[in-house]
């Protein structure tokens, strides 16, 4: 569905970029190209697993953890650093 609407984007770009001879002819070949990367790109990240491999539990095991998340901030020359732990509960 995003790579449909992506290349329709593309063939509106590229029908828009040919007919205004103001524009040079690079700016609608590189509207092209990254319209139709933008689609590679997206697309190529949804794949899924031809399984193989071990198999076994996926996921992460049961069981309580403590997470630390911590943030630093710098503004001129004095530093904000805060720390807080977090439980995580997995059932």
């Amino acid at each position: 569905m995003l790579l449909t609407c992506l290349m329709a984007m593309l063939v509106l770009a590229w029908s828009y970029q040919t007919r205004n001879n103001r524009q040079p002819r690079w700016a609608s070949v590189l509207t092209m190209l990254l319209v139709l990367g933008s689609g590679i790109a997206l697309t190529s990240c949804g794949g899924g697993s031809s399984g193989g491999g071990g198999g076994g539990v996926t996921g992460t095991p049961s069981g309580t953890y403590t997470i630390t998340v911590s943030a630093s901030a710098t503004a001129g020359s004095s530093m904000l650093t805060h720390s807080t732990k977090l439980t995580l509960i997995v059932q």
